[in-house]
């Protein structure tokens, strides 16, 4: 996976899995696998990437 011009931009969502859905009705290219955790902020977040039109990443995270 290579950098565009820059390495990612992150958007806060408030339903992941709602957005998740929309993202792959609409084709895009899912860089993750699937709807991902990690163990950041007090409950954790949700989060999964796309590429972009310029090999950019697209993050759409949920704070838990």
């Amino acid at each position: 996976m290579s950098d565009g011009a820059y390495q990612h931009v992150a958007l806060d969502v408030e339903d992941i899995e709602s957005m998740y859905q929309k993202i792959c009705n609409e084709k895009y290219t899912v860089i993750t696998d699937g709807i991902e955790e990690l163990p950041f902020w007090e409950n954790g977040v949700k989060f999964f990437m796309i590429k972009g039109p310029n090999e950019e990443r697209i993050e759409f995270c949920q704070k838990i």
